[in-house]
């Protein structure tokens, strides 16, 4: 999913990159998933991005 949605459609990061990221975020502790969008997020837009990047399933309170 992560391919298709962040490589092929809207071109934030490369195939090799993303594969990166994965390897490095299944030595972290907790939900890779989670950690590569913020380390996907701290590509695009530094740490302001990274820190607002929600983790996956996760929605703000619409407030």
């Amino acid at each position: 999913m992560m391919m298709k949605t962040f490589v092929q459609q809207r071109r934030d990061v490369t195939e090799k990159e993303l594969m990166e990221y994965n390897a490095f975020c299944q030595l972290l502790p907790g939900a890779s998933s989670s950690q590569t969008l913020t380390l996907i997020g701290y590509k695009r837009g530094g740490v302001p991005l990274a820190v607002a990047t929600p983790p996956s399933g996760s929605r703000l309170p619409a407030c």
